[in-house]
């Protein structure tokens, strides 16, 4: 969670990203060797790719188990056999990573944990407190002819290619799939081995690609979409190499020809390169600041937020023991790690209402009082505050705590000398959830 906080938005969903491609190259290297390792290789990254970002594993998966039965398309006869041969293995690199590892977390005792995380929330409070529907495209079609003019500064102009960027797949997706069916047809009516292999490496790209796509439900923000356009990205240079091939048909010199071709068609990737460095060299010049804190070294913030980052760091190291613990809501774990001080509680974050959840939040409050509490207004999302949707939580510290220390966007409250504690208020609060049909539906 405080992957965000250290300026890293959901390092995991880079780490997933980065497994899922590894995954994509392996399968597409089976395509090329079918009877060798490669399939069980993608299986292997697969199965990392859920343990890192259960979504887009299961997305991942999903895809690629759809790409060995949907193969069939680049095919002149149907072998089952061959196609549950082919499954087995990839799903036997799935349990190489994910089976010992469930495995010990069950053992451990986090099998109640791994529900609430891969089933509970995702399903049930996620949908509801993080939708966020896509955006619309007409805005970014509307400003495009005053960018080309160049009638918008920077930084509007990057914020408006980085939406261009995002609209890539409604553009590219349909053509991978008018791309396949020309594939297909040749294939069947010419027996063309090469557009078997083409067509079966495309099939796969573009259902890793749109099934990674839906890692942007129900929060369908920037963020979760740029971490899905990997695929995108491979389908805008397969479009370009097409574009070349079409253009090289043209009559003329050959050496000429082939110039020409390579500049028209590499001109895209080209723009977005040239586009993305001046972006990152303005965001660098503008707004990141290095923090100071001793365990933030080599990590960047912008400006404002690193200044209220080292504030509260700071406050954290001179008041508190390295023995005291402290909570910090309604996130920004980062702060745990950054001071060096412990949460005595196992929530990191509370971004949406859960009333089952408080009964053990407060009772571990009681047990373990921490000596500081770091309320975090700027983290508030969506509008939504901690106030309103944690109430029982934000009375509970209210009336417990003082207000000691604040700064722009938080504040430092100090536990209450002689406070009594009520441990026996919430009673069994802290059991592990079972699973319930209800919950689901």
């Amino acid at each position: 969670v405080w992957g965000w906080f250290l300026v890293a938005p959901n390092f995991y969903s880079w780490e997933a990203a980065f497994f899922a491609l590894i995954a994509l190259v392996c399968y597409l290297r089976s395509v090329e060797s079918p009877r060798s390792a490669w399939l069980i290789w993608a299986g292997v990254a697969t199965g990392i790719t859920v343990m890192v970002k259960q979504n887009v594993g299961a997305y991942t998966a999903a895809a690629l188990f759809l790409a060995i039965w949907l193969s069939r398309l680049f095919e002149s006869k149907h072998e089952v056999r061959d196609r549950v041969n082919r499954s087995m293995r990839f799903i036997a690199g799935l349990c190489v990573p994910m089976v010992p590892t469930l495995l010990w977390l069950v053992i451990a005792g986090a099998g109640p944990y791994l529900y609430e995380s891969w089933i509970y929330y995702p399903l049930t409070k996620y949908p509801e407190r993080f939708a966020l529907p896509f955006p619309s495209l007409s805005p970014v079609l509307a400003a495009i002819p005053a960018l080309i003019q160049g009638r918008i500064a920077d930084p509007d102009a990057y914020e408006l290619w980085t939406k261009i960027v995002i609209f890539l797949p409604v553009v590219l997706y349909p053509f991978a799939v008018a791309a396949l069916v020309v594939l297909a047809v040749r294939f069947h009516r010419r027996n063309l081995a090469a557009a078997a292999r083409e067509g079966h490496a495309l099939l796969a790209i573009s259902l890793v690609g749109i099934l990674t796509l839906l890692q942007a439900w129900p929060r369908a923000d920037v963020t979760h979409i740029l971490f899905s356009l990997q695929p995108t990205f491979i389908l805008l240079g397969y479009l370009s190499f097409c574009l070349w091939r079409a253009l090289m048909i043209v009559p003329g010199p050959r050496s000429a020809v082939a110039a020409a071709a390579l500049v028209i068609t590499l001109a895209p990737e080209a723009l977005l390169l040239r586009t993305g460095y001046r972006r990152t060299d303005w965001e660098y010049s503008n707004y990141v600041v290095a923090l100071r804190a001793d365990r933030g070294r080599g990590i960047f913030a912008q400006g404002l937020e690193a200044e209220r980052i080292d504030w509260v760091t700071r406050y954290l190291i001179e008041h508190a023991a390295p023995d005291d613990q402290v909570f910090v809501v309604p996130w920004a774990a980062g702060f745990y790690f950054l001071a060096d001080r412990s949460n005595p509680t196992r929530t990191d974050f509370m971004l949406f209402e859960d009333p089952e959840a408080y009964p053990c939040i407060l009772a571990r409050l009681d047990q373990r009082p921490p000596k500081y509490v770091v309320y975090g207004y700027t983290w508030d999302v969506d509008e939504k505050r901690f106030r309103d949707y944690a109430r029982p939580i934000d009375e509970y510290i209210r009336s417990r705590y003082d207000l000691e220390a604040k700064t722009d966007g938080y504040e430092i409250w100090r536990r209450i000398e002689g406070t009594t504690r009520r441990a026996e208020a919430w009673p069994e609060a802290c059991r592990p959830r079972r699973f319930r049909l209800r919950d689901l539906m």
